[in-house]
This record gives structure tokens, C-alpha cells and sequence, in this order.
């Protein structure tokens, strides 16, 4: 009978690099979401650096960012959810996509909390 962690287990890989190359897949992917961020403010922020947005207008651009991160988000849970039910790729790698996938969100969610706490004081 194999151990868990053997690296003749059907379906594993050796060492720790299909770990790490599915965190950073998962990372990215984050940072993808993140940088998609740019096109609501560019399309529905000001065009003009002294604007002054009232409250309707910034309300605007809050949504118009909300829902393409969400969106972004959703795809590439998708894309991910199907990767890692299917049965090709090692299980390391599958473990690195959901591990990097879930300390994305605890990272962005720390981010946030941070942002919004400073803003505050």
C-alpha cells in the first residue's frame, strides 16, 4: 500500500513544483480580476482629473466595478472548478490552484479591510 504523500502515487508528480505552479496559476488569475478593474473606471470614471463625481456618478463607477470583478471572478472559478474535477493534471497542482485560489480571497479581503480602515482615520 502507497502513503499519501508518495510520489509513485497514480496521478501525483514529484516534488512541490505542481504545488507552487498551480498557486501561482490561482494568483494570477486574482491579479487578472484585479486588472479587469481597469476598464469600468476608464469607460465610467471622469475624464477629466478635477471632476467632481456626485453621488449618482461615483455610485455608477462603484457598480460598474463591482460587477466586472464578480464576472471575472465567476469565469475563472469556472474555468478552475472544471480543471480541478477533471481527472487530467496532477493532484499537486490541483491542490496549489485551490490553495492559491482561497489565500487570493483571504489576500484581497485583507487588502480591503486595510483600505478601508485607513480611509477611515
Amino acid at each position: 500500500m502507497l502513503d499519501q504523500g508518495s510520489a509513485t502515487e497514480p496521478g501525483s508528480s514529484k516534488g512541490w513544483w505542481p504545488l507552487a505552479g498551480g498557486f501561482g496559476v490561482a494568483t494570477l488569475g486574482h491579479a487578472l480580476a484585479v486588472a479587469a478593474l481597469a476598464i469600468p473606471v476608464t469607460k465610467l470614471g471622469p475624464s477629466d482629473p478635477n471632476a467632481n463625481l456626485d453621488a449618482g456618478d461615483r455610485f455608477g463607477v462603484f457598480y460598474g466595478v463591482l460587477c466586472t470583478y464578480a464576472a471575472v471572478h465567476v469565469l475563472l472559478l469556472n474555468v478552475g472548478l472544471v480543471f480541478v474535477w477533471s481527472e487530467r493534471g496532477s493532484r499537486m497542482f490541483k491542490r496549489g490552484l485551490v490553495t492559491g485560489w482561497v489565500g487570493g480571497w483571504f489576500l484581497v479581503i485583507a487588502i480591503v479591510t486595510t483600505w478601508l480602515a485607513l480611509a477611515e482615520s
